[in-house]
């Protein structure tokens, strides 16, 4: 698998399935299996299609870095993913819970900000 610099802020599953050499209905299971794990689950809009961000394919290529490279079941990659998250609190303990928020806010700003941008992009190419 070539690595691909991620530029859009969202893909099609379609886009995801060859950029990761999957088939679509991988992708659909894979979300289904491990839907209790938000960062590995596309977004959907207004039109139900899955919408991937580059963070989540980046999350993804790890799922499937513990599934064909290391030979994790599904179930062992379950719990991977749970101890790893677990570990990642404890090591983010050194935050306050304000700097943890403001930070997650900062974060969300500059994606509102980044999809204002495209939407004024749109709306100027409408009106010429």
């Amino acid at each position: 698998m070539e690595e691909q610099e991620l530029t859009k802020l969202y893909y099609g599953i379609s886009e995801v399935a060859e950029l990761l050499g999957v088939e679509q209905s991988t992708l659909r299971y894979w979300e289904k299996e491990f839907a209790e794990f938000a960062e590995l689950c596309p977004v959907r809009h207004n039109s139900k299609r899955r919408k991937y961000t580059p963070e989540v394919i980046t999350n993804i290529k790890h799922l499937q870095h513990l599934l064909h490279s290391k030979g994790l079941t599904i179930e062992g990659a379950k719990k991977h993913l749970r101890d790893s998250k677990l570990g990642l609190k404890a090591s983010n303990k050194g935050l306050s819970n304000a700097d943890a928020a403001v930070l997650k806010l900062k974060t969300i700003r500059e994606e509102l900000l980044a999809m204002q941008r495209m939407l004024d992009d749109i709306s100027k190419n409408k009106t010429t």
